[in-house]
Order: C-alpha cells, then sequence, then structure tokens
C-alpha cells in the first residue's frame, strides 16, 4: 500500500458525498425538508431516490447535499422550471458542485445578483 494515499482512495466503502448547489428563482420562502421531499421527487422519476440533504438555504440559495454518484443528474433534473407534486412551480439552477462543504458554505456567503 502506498504510504502517499490519497483521502479519495482511503479504505472507506462509502463514497464521500458531493455538496451541490443550486439558486430557486423568485421569493419563495419554504423550509429545507420541503425543499428535500421536492429535490428527492424529481429524482425519483424513474424509480428510487436517494437520500438527499439540505445542507442550509440562504434566500434564494440552497447547498444540497448529494451522493456523488447522483450529482450529474441531479443538475441535469434540477435545472428548468417544473412542477413539484403539491402544485408549487419551481424554477431552479445548479450552480456548482463540490467536493468539500467548505467550498459549499463560502459560495452562500458571497451574494450574487
Amino acid at each position: 500500500m502506498s504510504p502517499k494515499r490519497s483521502s479519495t482512495s482511503s479504505g472507506n466503502p462509502l463514497p464521500r458525498p458531493r455538496y451541490l448547489g443550486i439558486e430557486v428563482a423568485g421569493d419563495h420562502t419554504f423550509s429545507p425538508r420541503i425543499l428535500e421531499r421536492w429535490l428527492s421527487e424529481r429524482l425519483a422519476a424513474d424509480g428510487p431516490s436517494p437520500r438527499l440533504r439540505v445542507i442550509r438555504i440562504d434566500g434564494r440559495r440552497a447547498l444540497v447535499d448529494v451522493p456523488h454518484t447522483w450529482a450529474g443528474r441531479a443538475r441535469t433534473e434540477w435545472t428548468g422550471r417544473w412542477m413539484a407534486s403539491d402544485g408549487m412551480v419551481l424554477e431552479m439552477r445548479t450552480c456548482r458542485t463540490w467536493g468539500t462543504l467548505v467550498g459549499g458554505k463560502r459560495w452562500l456567503k458571497r451574494r450574487g445578483p
């Protein structure tokens, strides 16, 4: 075993999560649990969805914990305008994916237009 192993190639059988930054258009007020449900339902169109966790919501921005194998699909499915199961019309834009929470939290602190 190489003494210069990176943290991503450690013996941990569970892959590291990815943190996905999303922006929701408009002025919506909703809880992290409701947003988690909407995002999970969007990914569940073809079968069971992964476990998601909204880390933080700050105005129009949110940071979501997504399994690394679902990050690409989440970016595709969550970008655009769509209707949630409860009739709420959402317009979202996925912004960036981070491998660590630090980068995502830094993005949340910056105020965009």
